[in-house]
């Protein structure tokens, strides 16, 4: 039986290591795009917005006396999105640096005055932006500008409800993308942090999907024109992707996510504002997106595992973590071969756990999932930067990082995806 296990975990140990590290994919346009640094989100049917009876509350909550502040948040509403990539973090300067050398009409001295306020790009010197400051989200930048970036890419600007379903990173019903704990300068950037400017994107924990800053930083235009609730759901803003067409648009913009000299009530997953497309101001910045071509109720399902995952190792709970094994669940780890019995590997997962702050369990690249043709059965390839603090053996607390790469077999069981084999690797040092 283990001679067997370990003969078939040879191939599938080379498959992991090479697809574990593909970062691009086909569209249905027969493009490929590259989705390195990006977080491929389920599609979800989801309660966005926030109930009028709530106003009062939040005010009293948030010490304003403004109800209008919360108005365009209401109704609570229902919207259905498939499945999407978006970026783990704001586009930096470094990066659009990148995009303004190889597209000489978003210059910051030859762009169309048409296409922004006279601020686009103020602080940049030329083609250069200030020293020391590429790894800060790009600022004083345009909606159309933002467009034009992610288009170059083969991507979009995100959708509204995309973005809150994505900063919710998995929670339901909860203020920010943390929880419901109020914000404070650990958490992000925003006015009481006192940083007053933007700061290194991924500086601050993520949410449950991987993603950084959303809320604080810089806030981020959005495809969607300004528009009360419920959206136009016969308007598909990403039209305005396929032909360019985004160039002409003239009407406001939606914002989310609050800034770095913004309130506390701003970083709330459901706040909404919104800028004139031309405006370029310090405070706003922006991330990509780009629609998933491949659409599968289970595809959702396994990603919601794959988060489930997620949430198990930084809520310590290795009895979720266990419960979505089979009962033939084989663990293959550098050649390795092993069965444990449930229990006895819940007891040494919750110790690992216990003894364990996780800082990063995140995606490297987005995972590959492979389903059959009959739906019953799964590969899921992950590539994964785990980073920690523990305690080493002589008692001192230090912070350890590793990169894993694995590939997980599920079988549908009952109705339900199991996991009935992971084959593990540690990936190479500089991958650290």
């Amino acid at each position: 039986m283990t001679t067997d296990l370990v003969r078939r975990a040879i191939p599938l140990l080379a498959i992991l290591l090479v697809s574990a590290f593909q970062v691009s994919l086909q569209t249905g346009a027969g493009d490929r795009v590259n989705v390195a640094g990006m977080a491929l989100i389920p599609g979800a049917t989801f309660e966005m917005g926030q109930d009028a009876g709530e106003i009062p509350k939040l005010m009293k909550k948030f010490g304003v006396s403004r109800a209008e502040l919360f108005q365009e948040e209401t109704p609570r509403h229902r919207v259905t999105i498939g499945s999407f990539y978006i970026d783990r973090t704001e586009v930096t300067n470094a990066q659009f640096k990148s995009f303004v050398d190889k597209n000489a009409a978003w210059q910051k001295d030859k762009v169309a005055t048409s296409f922004h306020n006279g601020k686009y790009l103020q602080h940049w010197n030329g083609n250069e932006y200030p020293a020391g400051t590429g790894d800060r989200p790009v600022n004083f930048v345009t909606w159309q500008a933002a467009a034009a970036y992610c288009s170059s890419l083969g991507k979009r600007l995100p959708r509204e409800a995309e973005w809150e379903y994505a900063a919710r990173g998995g929670l339901e019903g909860k203020a920010f993308p943390w929880g419901d704990e109020m914000p404070d300068k650990t958490r992000a950037n925003y006015g009481a942090s006192e940083i007053e400017g933007p700061t290194r994107v991924g500086s601050y924990l993520a949410n449950g999907y991987g993603l950084h800053d959303m809320a604080g930083n810089v806030w981020e235009f959005l495809a969607d024109e300004w528009q009360k609730y419920p959206l136009d759901s016969g308007t598909d803003p990403t039209s305005l992707f396929k032909d360019r067409s985004f160039l002409a648009v003239k009407t406001r913009r939606a914002l989310r996510g609050g800034s770095f000299d913004g309130g506390a009530v701003n970083l709330r997953v459901t706040y909404r504002d919104s800028h004139m497309p031309d405006n370029a101001v310090e405070h706003v910045g922006f991330r990509c997106a780009m629609t998933s071509p491949q659409q599968s109720e289970a595809v959702n399902e396994l990603l919601r595992i794959h988060y489930a995952d997620r949430a198990s190792h930084f809520g310590r709970d290795a009895a979720s973590l266990v419960a979505r094994f089979s009962d033939d669940h084989t663990n293959i780890s550098d050649g390795r071969v092993s069965q444990p019995r449930h229990e006895v590997f819940r007891r040494q997962m919750q110790a690992y756990f216990d003894a364990s702050t996780f800082l990063e369990w995140d995606d490297i690249a987005p995972p590959v999932i492979h389903i059959s043709d009959d739906a019953s059965m799964a590969h899921v390839i992950v590539q994964k930067k785990v980073r920690l603090r523990a305690r080493n053996a002589a008692g001192v607390e230090e912070e350890r990082a590793d990169v894993f790469a694995w590939l997980s077999t599920y079988r549908k069981i009952g109705g339900q995806w199991k996991l009935t084999t992971i084959t593990s690797t540690n990936t190479p040092e500089d991958d650290k």
